[in-house]
């Protein structure tokens, strides 16, 4: 097996002495990026601008301490609530969050049909 099968090529050293360098010690010759293209200065409008997806955002989530200082109620109080079914609620794991539509959901239900 010759030394140029492996990869191994010859380079001068300041002494102008010839030593050989392996694909492991060359540094730039070659290189990529993690895409796999050459690493280099990119070409002017080379570059693709990455997709901007509209979706609709989210109803935001609210936590129970959250809405605790909403309701001006101890977090434990907004618990027992979700634990009765009283207050609509999702769990994400072991959180509990509520949705800002559920919240005033329930404080409508709790005002009564006068409003107050």
């Amino acid at each position: 097996m010759s030394a140029s099968s492996v990869g191994v090529q010859p380079f001068a050293t300041i002494d102008g002495s010839e030593r050989r360098q392996d694909a492991s010690t060359r540094r730039g010759q070659g290189r990529t990026q993690s895409c796999g293209t050459p690493a280099g200065p990119a070409k002017a409008g080379s570059r693709r601008e990455p997709r901007v997806l509209d979706l609709p955002s989210p109803p935001p989530l609210l936590t129970v301490r959250e809405v605790a200082r909403r309701l001006r109620v101890r977090p434990v109080t907004v618990y027992r609530l979700c634990e009765r079914g009283e207050l609509a609620h999702i769990r994400v794991s072991n959180a509990i969050r509520i949705r800002l539509e559920d919240l005033d959901q329930y404080v409508a239900r709790r005002r009564g049909p006068d409003g107050g």
